[in-house]
């Protein structure tokens, strides 16, 4: 019975808090991978799948095999942020929906870092799409300058993944250099944003 409660309550509470911040929510679009070095995964979809209570990785398949709300995101932004934001997957409940921004999970034996949805914005990650709605992860450089200024990162891969007990192909990023995945089997990818 506390579950049945808790769970509403806690799902309205961190989506209250994630149109705090970025209040300003994009039309709904889907992500496909393209300029993949394996030419197979191009023009494949990524799709949360389950991995937890209130967790999804971002998963690779075929658009006609998953439900239009497990592929469709949104981009929130603000009037401050300059076109970067969070990006959304809105995870369904019994009685809603709860706004879940895209998390990294880092691991400090390897490079490559994990991507997830979970209910809320607060811990997510701030993203951005180019001029070619390229996703992208915008980062200072050069901080020995004054004002160091920023530049967006394409580090995406798609590796196999162990994240919470489940076993995915699924989008990751990699801090730096070569993926260090031990038999992940990571290949670099681009994720490009396609209206729905």
């Amino acid at each position: 019975m506390l579950t049945k409660t808790l769970l509403p309550a806690l799902a309205a509470l961190f989506s209250l808090t994630s149109a705090q911040n970025y209040p300003d929510q994009s039309a709904p679009f889907s992500l496909k991978i393209s300029d993949a070095a394996d030419a197979s995964l191009n023009n494949k979809y990524l799709y949360a799948c389950h991995s937890g209570a209130a967790i999804e990785q971002l998963c690779l398949g075929d658009k006609a095999e998953h439900a239009d709300a497990y592929s469709t995101y949104y981009h929130n932004t603000s009037e401050w942020s300059s076109g970067t934001g969070t990006l959304v997957w809105n995870l369904p409940y019994s009685d809603g929906i709860a706004s879940s921004g895209l998390t990294f999970a880092y691991n400090p034996a390897s490079n490559v870092v994990l991507s997830y949805f979970i209910p809320g914005d607060s811990n997510a990650v701030r993203i951005g799409f180019n001029e070619e709605n390229k996703l992208f992860v915008p980062a200072y450089i050069d901080d020995v300058l004054t004002p160091g200024g920023e530049k967006p990162f394409y580090n995406w891969e798609v590796c196999t993944t162990q994240f919470s007990g489940y076993r995915y192909q699924a989008l990751a990023w990699v801090t730096v250099g070569t993926p260090v995945t031990g038999s992940w089997g990571c290949v670099s990818v681009n994720v490009t944003k396609e209206a729905i």
